[in-house]
């Protein structure tokens, strides 16, 4: 449990710093991209606290059943 913990807070924290109106020019936006390792790691934690919140909802409803 703490470790997907750390995984969404990674993963939040790389979203709220993912802010592009504070972007510079003098970067390449080659260097993040939708193929690397960072946007990979953002979408499982994403779909991994998408499963959790679903699973959770199912119990609670079997429970008050």
């Amino acid at each position: 449990m703490k470790k997907l913990l750390a995984i969404v807070a990674i993963a939040s924290f790389l979203a709220a710093c993912n802010n592009s109106s504070e972007e510079t020019t003098t970067g390449s936006k080659d260097s993040i991209s939708a193929d690397s390792p960072l946007m990979d790691a953002v979408n499982t934690a994403d779909s991994v606290s998408k499963k959790i919140e679903d699973s959770t909802v199912k119990i609670k409803d079997s429970i008050m059943k």
